[in-house]
């Protein structure tokens, strides 16, 4: 996936950079808010019918 070999170039200079600072927290924020992005942008590529994939793929009705 292109996006993701974007994204990891960018995060590890990013972290690269970061780490000589030692400033663990933003870090994990940022963390959680790629994660979060890179989820939304599965979702949107599944399109409608992600949640059928998500039952076919073993997960309960409740989580998917």
């Amino acid at each position: 996936m292109q996006v993701i070999a974007d994204l990891k170039s960018y995060l590890l200079d990013s972290k690269a950079y970061f780490g000589i600072a030692e400033v663990l927290n933003p870090l994990r924020e940022i963390d959680k808010l790629i994660k979060r992005k890179l989820r939304c942008y599965i979702w949107q590529q599944w399109g409608r019918s992600g949640y059928r994939k998500l039952r076919r793929l073993g997960v309960d009705r409740w989580t998917a």
